[in-house]
């Protein structure tokens, strides 16, 4: 194993448990918050071997998921199936993927005796800080799930995101799960030791033109990875290619879903919102078979995960006095361009919510890579989008008129914007689709959950 005995009984222990729990409970009586850093902060401080003890009492370990697109809603997905299986699940629900959120997450999870009541760590991790967190924790488990150019003003270009998933991957101890359709991820297989169990997730090759990888986003040509190795490409030829570690997304309509796992075909309707969260269920699955094994219990997964619900904030459906209003987030071409083709067929209403402040990436430019031709079809008596809002409502309401696309309203505050939105474009049956950065999208969940403002 990855840390050393002695650490299970460090006489910090409890001591520094008692105390992230008291200054938590004063946190949440002040001030109405769980305090999601400050406890961890304190006990980062006066017990360092905290972290990586409580994870070494965890049964099957630490399994990380990390990459641009796709993290939250993978990770929840994970952890659900996960459940399902038997197993006590510690995530990080609260969003925080630094040290010191984790550790807080801990503290509130745990016994007063320092047991972690959990089997297993499922933990989303940014790209950048996921190469010091595992410095410190070394996962047993890596999912790694794509390379899209996203807030340049931190990341820059593509190849550094992919140096950094390469080193995440590196601190791999037991598997590593791979998206076989993303060449920077692809490739990361040539990078770890022998040891490394490696697994891949993937597509029937029919479908490659919808979820194109950043590479061909601009480009007629479909890119296939796994050429280089001179692997059989053909859908008849790549049934034969490694069918033990591979699961695959032969098919889908709407929801619906046909997975082949093992060489054996699974269909389940994905209840997740979102034409992506089919291929991110693909990758969930393949990492609940690395952990399990053997032990995976196939007819419990696909039921469990046609049950799983949208993620906080991700595709999440709330409802205002019977006006339903979807929340999709969005950060860069690829994501944008996936929730654009998850249009129902009947009347759709768009609003567009874009801020810039440094957790949705100050660099907006992206917005001039995103395709959004698909916003001028027709749905039903919709088409265009009703409403822009967000501290860049004008930039994003002058690259949709770049485009062609059809504005009827620009608003830059969003409790107005989304008012307006709610109430004046469609009826009770309509779907409204709210695509947001991710400030705006915290912004806008509140204002629906308290309604606050809303005269409907």
């Amino acid at each position: 194993m990855w840390y050393n005995e002695d650490m299970k009984s460090t006489p910090l222990a409890i001591p520094s448990i008692l105390l992230g729990k008291l200054m938590r409970g004063i946190l949440v009586v002040s001030s109405k918050n769980s305090g999601t850093a400050l406890p961890g902060r304190v006990v980062e401080l006066i017990d360092k071997k905290f972290l990586v003890r409580m994870f070494s009492k965890m049964k099957y370990g630490v399994l990380v998921v990390s990459g641009t697109n796709g993290k939250t809603t993978t990770t929840h997905i994970i952890a659900k199936l996960l459940e399902a299986q038997g197993l006590r699940v510690f995530t990080n629900r609260s969003g925080s993927n630094f040290t010191r959120g984790v550790i807080s997450e801990l503290v509130r999870w745990s016994s007063v005796f320092g047991n972690p009541r959990a089997d297993i760590a499922v933990l989303e991790l940014d790209e950048a800080y996921g190469v010091h967190f595992c410095k410190v924790v070394k996962p047993n488990y890596t999912v790694l799930l794509n390379v899209t150019r996203d807030q340049l003003d931190r990341f820059g270009e593509i190849d550094y995101t992919a140096k950094l998933l390469e080193k995440i991957a590196k601190s791999t101890q037991d598997s590593l799960i791979l998206n076989r359709e993303d060449p920077h991820i692809y490739r990361i297989k040539d990078k770890v030791k022998n040891s490394i169990n490696i697994s891949f997730f993937g597509l029937n090759p029919e479908l490659r033109d919808t979820f194109r990888n950043d590479n061909e986003l601009h480009s007629e040509e479909i890119i296939t990875a796994y050429e280089e190795d001179r692997t059989p490409v053909t859908w008849d030829a790549m049934q034969s290619y490694k069918p033990n570690n591979c699961v695959i997304l032969e098919d889908f309509e709407n929801s619906s879903a046909l997975y082949t796992i093992n060489s054996h075909k699974f269909a389940c309707n994905v209840a997740i919102s979102g034409l992506h969260n089919v291929f991110n269920s693909a990758a969930a699955i393949a990492a609940v078979r690395a952990v399990m094994k053997s032990d995976i219990k196939g007819a419990e997964l696909m039921s469990a995960l046609a049950n799983i619900s949208s993620p906080f904030g991700r595709g999440e459906t709330i409802e205002v006095n019977g006006r339903k209003v979807e929340l999709v987030l969005v950060k860069n071409p690829a994501g944008f361009r996936l929730a654009m083709l998850s249009f129902e067929e009947n009347a759709t209403y768009s609003m567009v919510v874009i801020n810039d402040e440094y957790a949705d990436g100050r660099d907006t430019s992206w917005l001039w890579d995103v395709d959004f031709t698909k916003l001028n079809e027709k749905h039903g008596k919709s088409k265009g989008v009703k409403v822009v809002s967000g501290n860049r409502a004008y930039d994003m309401a002058l690259r949709l008129i770049y485009s062609d696309i059809i504005v009827d309203e620009i608003e830059p505050d969003i409790e107005i914007a989304t008012k307006s939105f709610i109430n004046n474009y469609g009826g009770n049956t309509s779907v409204r689709k709210i695509y947001c950065t991710y400030t705006a999208m915290l912004k806008i969940r509140q204002i629906l959950t308290n309604k606050r403002g809303l005269d409907i």
